[in-house]
Parts: structure tokens; C-alpha cells; sequence
């Protein structure tokens, strides 16, 4: 199970591996915090109760679906860059099980709880942009600084040097 985000065609942009891990980052903690908080993946509806057994047995209301018994699942999603796209994936031990919820199965209702909505994408993107906004901000000025810097030196040495003559 997992979703690919081309990050060039969602940041029209180049992006450094280190930031696309970010975003990857992001997307992740934003399913699990998402799913601990009971939505599923559009972020627009509560899971399917737990069956009264179930909640009985794991100690909670039937209404506190956060599909978290042993963080397993949710914990175990992986980041991998590739090219431009990053995805998200569940971990292989741990997909029979995240199937069973995201698809629903006959000892299981369905609880689409992997993935995340175009709405919430654009979210983190809008917000990363920001950032590599202002990254790009301070680059340019340390570099303008750096520039400013090396024409004083240049113009020092050729002041010697006409000084000299």
C-alpha cells in the first residue's frame, strides 16, 4: 500500500532530497495524527465504531477509533525518495492488516484511513513553499552579502596595488 507525489509538478520547483524527506515527513505525520484523531483519509467523516468486544477488550469506547493497538501500523510507514516523487508507504509486515482496514474485509469494516486528501496535500505544500520562500530569501542574501563582501576585498587589493605603483 502507498501513494507517490510527484514533487516537482506539486512545488514547481526543484526540490533537495533533504526537503522532499521532508514533505514525505510531513505527509506521514499528518496521516497518523489525522487517524489517531478518528477521520479517515479525506479527513471528513469518523471511522466505523469498534464492535463492543473490541472496545471492550482494548479498554475504550466503541467511538475512540484511532486503529492504534500497538502503534504498529501507523508507525511503520516508510518515506523513500525516488527522482522527483516521494512515497509513503506501509511497511511490509504490517500491510495485510492496513489493507483489511483502508478496503474493509469480512471480519472487518472499512476504515480508509491511508493517504491523505488533495486538500490536505495542498496544506503542506502551501506551507512549504513558505518556508523554502524564505529559505531562498536568506540564501540570496548571505549570497548578496558574500558577493558584496568579496568586491570590497578585490577593490582593497587593487587599491594596494595602484598604491604601490
Amino acid at each position: 500500500m502507498s501513494q507517490t507525489f510527484d514533487t516537482k509538478k506539486l512545488f514547481k520547483r526543484e526540490l533537495t532530497k533533504d526537503q522532499k524527506i521532508n514533505f514525505g515527513e510531513l505527509v506521514k505525520d499528518t496521516i497518523v495524527s489525522r487517524t489517531l484523531a478518528g477521520f479517515n483519509n479525506q479527513g471528513s467523516e469518523k471511522f466505523v465504531k469498534y464492535s463492543k468486544k473490541y472496545a471492550k477488550d482494548k479498554g475504550v469506547s466503541r467511538t475512540a477509533v484511532d486503529l492504534n493497538l500497538s502503534f504498529n501500523m501507523l508507525g511503520n510507514q516508510e518515506v523513500e525518495v525516488s527522482g522527483d516523487d516521494v512515497v509513503i508507504s506501509i511497511d511490509s509486515a504490517d500491510a495485510a492488516k492496513a489493507h483489511g482496514h483502508q478496503n474493509g474485509s469480512k471480519i472487518l469494516p472499512q476504515r480508509s484511513f491511508f493517504g491523505l486528501s488533495v486538500k490536505s496535500v495542498g496544506k503542506i505544500v502551501s506551507s512549504l513553499k513558505k518556508d523554502l520562500k524564505e529559505d531562498d530569501d536568506a540564501n540570496r542574501a548571505e549570497a548578496n552579502e558574500t558577493f558584496k563582501r568579496a568586491v570590497d576585498d578585490a577593490e582593497s587589493e587593487i587599491l594596494d596595488i595602484l598604491g604601490g605603483l
